[in-house]
């Protein structure tokens, strides 16, 4: 047995382990290629040694990527783990959490701030006592400025393209629900109807307060449109607004899973196929070597694990700015 355990070993090194994390991290072969500097083809074929090694398919092939395997989930930490020793040992001092002192600058929109920051908070102060955190609501453009500027160490959401000067890490892709008061009069089946989508009122969650959003174009490709009432800036005033009156609003899955049971409210699958979209974490080049950020961005990933798919319609648990 350890025979054979030193014989994968011997097959074993740093470049198949960063490659490893390199893909839990991006979940794509072209980026993870970009972030070590080598060809999509040397990724391609170190994955095939890494499958040799550990048994196990590891990364799945998908339309917008590669998804982990619960082996490769099951590797993650550990790989980490080695790879941080290893980044110890060339560095010559360890990091170690209850030591650290300082602030993290995190930019996020609501939605984002809404699931992650009591968690992350939670995490933080529990390990490191000393380091604060700092959350601004800003999205896209504005993060990314911030994040050039030194404003902000950390930016959350959806990026679909950024320059060199950012390192990028998938963190979930999500998908949509449609939340409605329990009692709604439209809305009394475990599944929702198209008409009684269109026939009720919706509120639209607008950053530049337009009354319309991605749900909208969806429908006008298939030449219908719905009743949009009003536009609000956050999601948490959307779920506030539909558990208190008629209103329904289109929001983020995870949101839906997440609070709809503290609103009263109950989630749907939409009627219509809206795209899921990937939320990321951007940070500048330039906190590469930070011990301190990469900690704390890999706690931000730890409480972004995957979650499972909304399968139960219904039920009483529940890319672009605007819904």
């Amino acid at each position: 047995m350890s025979d054979i355990g030193n014989t994968h070993i011997r097959k074993l090194d740093m470049t198949l382990l960063l490659i490893f994390q390199a893909l839990m991290r991006h979940r794509k072969l072209t980026e993870a290629a970009k972030q070590l500097g080598l060809t999509q083809s040397a990724v391609s074929h170190n994955l095939r040694r890494l499958r040799e090694v550990f048994g196990d398919e590891l990364f799945l092939r998908r339309p917008a990527g590669v998804e982990p395997t619960a082996r490769a989930l099951e590797l993650e930490p550990q790989v980490r783990a080695l790879l941080d020793l290893a980044r110890q040992a060339v560095r010559g001092k360890a990091f170690v959490a209850a030591e650290a002192r300082g602030i993290l600058r995190v930019a996020a929109p609501d939605y984002h701030s809404t699931l992650l920051a009591a968690p992350l908070i939670e995490r933080v102060q529990r390990q490191a006592p000393n380091v604060q955190l700092s959350f601004r609501p800003l999205v896209r453009r504005q993060a990314i400025e911030a994040l050039e500027a030194g404003e902000v160490d950390i930016a959350l959401g959806f990026f679909p393209g950024t320059g060199e000067r950012f390192r990028r890490r998938v963190l979930f892709e999500d998908g949509y629900a449609v939340v409605a008061r329990c009692d709604h009069p439209l809305l009394r089946k475990k599944t929702l109807a198209l008409k009684d989508y269109l026939d009720a009122q919706h509120i639209v969650v607008s950053l530049d307060g337009a009354v319309s959003g991605i749900v909208d174009r969806v429908l006008a490709r298939a030449g219908h449109s719905r009743k949009l009432v009003a536009a609000v800036p956050f999601f948490v005033t959307a779920l506030a607004a539909a558990s208190t009156s008629d209103l329904i609003a289109t929001v983020p899955q995870r949101l839906a899973r997440a609070f709809a049971p503290v609103f009263g409210l109950r989630w749907w699958e939409p009627p219509v196929r809206i795209r899921p979209y990937q939320v990321s974490m951007l940070w500048h080049r330039r906190n590469d070597t930070s011990a301190l950020h990469g900690w704390v961005m890999d706690e931000i990933a730890a409480i972004s694990s995957p979650h499972p798919p909304l399968s139960s319609p219904g039920r009483r648990t529940g890319r672009s700015s605007r819904r």
